[in-house]
């Protein structure tokens, strides 16, 4: 992923603060960042799991979260604000996650590096389809 890759995200109750979201890596970060007004926050443990800890713009303190769909593959999640969902951005197709999938195939043929290997290339699929912002069914 680009490392200057970020997505911003309109939030109720935060209009005087810039919130966006940096998408997982694939190494050094496999975890999407939330980006407060430039400043990478740290997760708490909230209520359910692991949250961050936000103040409005009127001084309330509230959770959010991220929902990751796919299985945790999916560098970009929905957030959770105060149990209201905002989409990053649209999600992956059925059609996407199928190709994606293809390449768990070398699992059957190739067993443990055969494994490793497709594991990789379905990270590496799902995390190209999420960057690139041009028509999806020219790719195939």
């Amino acid at each position: 992923m680009d490392s200057n890759l970020m997505y911003s995200v309109d939030v109720e109750g935060f209009e005087k603060q810039s919130i966006s979201i940096k998408p997982a890596g694939l190494f050094l970060y496999p975890s999407p960042k939330l980006i407060i007004n430039g400043e990478v926050q740290n997760r708490i443990r909230g209520p359910k799991n692991k949250h961050y800890l936000l103040t409005r713009d009127d001084g309330t303190n509230v959770f959010a979260s991220f929902n990751n769909p796919l299985l945790g593959f999916d560098p970009v999640p929905k957030m959770i604000i105060d149990d209201k969902t905002y989409k990053v951005i649209e999600p992956l197709t059925w059609y996407q996650v199928v190709w994606s999938s293809l390449s768990i195939l070398v699992l059957i043929m190739g067993g443990a590096i055969g494994g490793l290997f497709a594991g990789l290339a379905f990270t590496i699929n799902i995390r190209f389809f999420i960057r690139t912002d041009q028509n999806y069914q020219s790719m195939y």
